[in-house]
């Protein structure tokens, strides 16, 4: 019985060592679940912070797309412009190279006609010889 009671007593020991084993190993799960939670809160916080300046940021990008979308769009309306004016003056040069043209085309008529003119010596010469011829006669 001594023997029995022995192991027993062993067994109770046991189970008190496996018990208190049991609630060291659970204090210890917990201890570690309460870490992880606290890193996972401050990890979250962290994740939190850099979502807003990442927010700031995306909003700052923004604005100034938005700056160089009106510039663009300034840009755009001042070709507009020039182009139109481009436009205007192919026009005006098309006019002015007709004109052009037009008065070379008189410039050759009045040359061709100052050749064909008769100058006041000629005339003269021409009277002068009708009058003897006529006198001569």
């Amino acid at each position: 019985m001594a023997a029995r009671r022995k192991t027993i007593d062993e067994a109770m020991l046991n189970a008190v060592a496996d018990r208190a084993a049991e609630r060291a190993a659970t204090r210890a799960a917990t201890l570690v679940a309460e870490q992880m939670q606290g890193q996972l809160r401050a990890f979250g916080e962290a994740l939190n912070g850099l979502g807003e300046r990442m927010d700031r940021r995306f909003d700052g990008v923004d604005q100034r797309f938005d700056r160089v979308e009106q510039r663009l769009d300034r840009v755009e309306q001042r070709l507009e412009r020039v182009e139109g004016v481009v436009l205007l003056h192919e026009r005006q040069l098309r006019d002015v190279q007709a004109q052009l043209h037009d008065m070379n085309a008189q410039l050759g008529d009045l040359r061709a006609a100052v050749d064909r003119k008769v100058d006041r010596d000629e005339v003269e010469g021409i009277v002068e010889r009708a009058v003897t011829r006529a006198v001569g006669h």
